[in-house]
């Protein structure tokens, strides 16, 4: 009899398509599992045409046909029914990867004992049994400092491991066509019309046997044509295709696989241009999180602005948009050639070709694949003038090492002198961090150790638990002085609010541990900033020397 597993992802058709990476990887690990899909019916059916080589069965969930009938009787018996209907398949384990209510609601009422992922327990309380869904729910969702690709993140909720044998280059590198997908959900995260113009323009220009086709949703057609009426590509109309609206994301995806290349936005389609295993050119503007959302796999590379704003908070209002604008079309336009023509990419001949104004205002990645530790963003181009950047890199570390018992060998990154100020003010924040968490220690100590006297005080025990409360608070006060420290905090927070345990020597054995898990987590997030900080110093004295 073969294990079954339901994953439920009811998030958007990007988060569809990173489920369906993480799921085919445990599937290969594991030929013995049969995977059940729950997803919402207008991403889900779209997709099916890669989704049925994973998953066994899909449940579309369709909120029309659930609320059909607007009575609240009714509905009840579909959602009834739509829940029953899953729970004849007795599942093994069902992994909620979406995080949302609906999902959490959804996952509890799953009829199996391992559940991972949120869900609501019998007292109607959010619990998360794994820590890398804690990690998610505490970090992800709340921040910008992620270390890692969100098909990693899945692969480790569902246990598979970071191996690369399944991801595919087409190796089509004689293909005439690329495409490009010039949209994006959201206007902070998508480039301005006119750059996309000056691109084509000149990639066609450039290039006399190109063929280049557009590619987009329908709600983006009639801004298509804006760019396809532009007085400038008149006379290139026989090499420009628009599929915008036009074509089904199965067609857009058998282009991807005969494509020499893809440009475009943080987007589904360059999520589609993954599995495709095409070479792909990435715009990351706004609130995208490259780290964590750039598409998966060999030949990616991004873009980003410089600008320290970036990534911005998606709720946040921008009137001047300056990420959009130190992204020049030169830029993409050059890069873009060399992925056309050559064999392999030279950062010499881009600076040669581009002003060094226009190469000062981004920064440039390429992906790599770790076959342990999964993707990373490898810096082409990238300035040490952001203690943002730093912390990411230290979080790797940290992450990797409390929860994957895994070492990360990657250099100690480069700083400057505010960044270095910044690191110091940081370690003080840290030194308190650590005191806490020992003292959180002692008090747990305490508290088994009166548990097990031979006349215990409830008095006693009550006045440390209050001390243990008391600790925790002034951990989460920690988070407005030190901001950067708030994913470590949050965590540990979370991890200890999803204690299980009968009495209060289990909660408080359990607190123990997770204490000094956190004193250990702070100490070596110390030693990072420490030992960065020595490196930077001799550096720094020898630059006053010479000045």
């Amino acid at each position: 009899m073969k294990n079954k597993m339901l994953i439920i992802q009811l998030n958007r058709i990007g988060d569809t398509i990173q489920t369906y990476q993480a799921a085919k990887q445990l599937v290969a690990e594991n030929p013995g599992i049969e995977l059940h899909l729950v997803t919402r019916k207008n991403f889900g059916q779209p997709l099916e045409f890669l989704l049925k080589d994973v998953f066994t069965r899909i449940f579309y969930l369709d909120r029309k046909e659930l609320f059909s009938d607007r009575t609240y009787d009714k509905a009840f018996v579909n959602i009834n029914d739509f829940v029953e209907e899953i729970n004849s398949n007795n599942y093994n384990g069902c992994v909620n990867l979406s995080f949302c209510k609906t999902s959490s609601y959804l996952n509890s009422l799953v009829e199996t004992r391992v559940k991972l992922g949120t869900r609501y327990n019998l007292q109607a309380e959010l619990a998360i049994q794994d820590q890398w869904s804690q990690l998610v729910y505490a970090s992800v969702m709340n921040g910008n400092l992620t270390p890692f690709n969100l098909v990693d993140l899945f692969k480790r909720i569902l246990g598979a491991k970071n191996s690369d044998t399944l991801l595919v280059n087409n190796g089509v590198e004689n293909s005439e066509h690329i495409m490009v997908h010039p949209f994006a959900s959201d206007v902070k995260k998508r480039w301005g019309g006119s750059k996309w113009v000056e691109v084509i323009y000149q990639l066609l220009k450039s290039n006399k046997d190109l063929k280049v086709t557009v590619v987009g949703g329908k709600n983006e057609f009639e801004e298509s044509k804006r760019i396809f009426n532009a007085p400038i590509l008149a006379n290139m109309t026989d090499r420009l295709f628009n599929w915008v609206g036009k074509k089904s994301i199965e067609e857009t995806y058998n282009q991807l696989k005969v494509s020499k290349l893809f440009i475009g936005h943080d987007s589904m389609v360059s999520h589609l241009a993954s599995v495709a295993g095409t070479k792909s050119l990435i715009l990351s503007l706004g609130s995208v999180r490259p780290n964590e959302t750039t598409s998966y796999g060999f030949n990616k590379f991004v873009l980003t602005p410089a600008s320290g704003c970036f990534p911005c908070v998606l709720s946040s209002k921008c009137e001047h948009l300056k990420c959009h604008n130190d992204i020049s079309h030169q830029v993409v336009t050059q890069i873009a050639n060399q992925f056309i023509n050559k064999d392999e990419f030279s950062m010499d001949e881009l600076y040669e070709n581009v002003a060094s104004f226009h190469m000062d205002n981004v920064n440039f990645y390429m992906s790599q694949i770790d076959n342990e530790l999964g993707q990373r963003l490898v810096p082409l181009i990238a300035r040490n003038d952001k203690v943002e950047d730093v912390f990411i890199r230290f979080y790797e570390v940290l992450w990797n090492l409390l929860l994957y018992n895994k070492e990360t060998n990657r250099p100690f990154p480069e700083l400057n002198k505010n960044v270095a100020a910044e690191l110091s003010r940081y370690m003080d924040g840290l030194s308190n961090l650590y005191e806490l968490s020992n003292f959180a220690t002692q008090y747990c100590n305490d508290i088994l150790n009166e548990a097990e006297s031979k006349s215990p005080s409830t008095k006693k025990i009550k006045e440390l638990s209050e001390r243990l409360i008391e600790v925790d608070n002034l951990c989460l006060i920690s988070r407005k002085p030190f901001p950067h420290l708030s994913p470590m905090i949050d965590y540990f927070y979370v991890h200890k609010g999803n204690i299980e345990g009968e009495n209060i020597v289990d909660v408080a054995q359990h607190s123990l541990i997770i204490y000094h898990q956190a004193a250990n987590g702070y100490a070596v997030m110390y030693e990072l900033m420490q030992q960065s900080i020595n490196r930077f110093l001799p550096i720094n004295k020898e630059c006053e020397a010479n000045d």
